[in-house]
């Protein structure tokens, strides 16, 4: 996996930041890839955390051999 871009907004009213991340994936399987479940945490300089999600699913269609990309919004 490799992160082609990375953004950030805020912070909000509430205070808070959200972080949009997009990435590409190569499939070196045999097999189709149809789902990506993915875990973030965001940590500054610190090493506090920032934000974060988990267990988030998104459904792709990638071919043993292809490229596919997909994206991660954490509040």
């Amino acid at each position: 996996m490799k992160i082609t871009k990375a953004t950030y907004e805020g912070p909000d009213s509430d205070n808070e930041l959200t972080f949009d991340i997009e990435a590409a994936l190569e499939n070196k399987t045999e097999s189709t890839i149809e789902l990506i479940k993915t875990s973030v945490i965001i940590v500054n300089s610190d090493g506090v955390t920032m934000g974060g999600s988990d267990d988030d699913e998104e459904e792709v269609y990638i071919d043993s051999g292809e490229s596919g990309s997909f994206s991660v919004r954490t509040p």
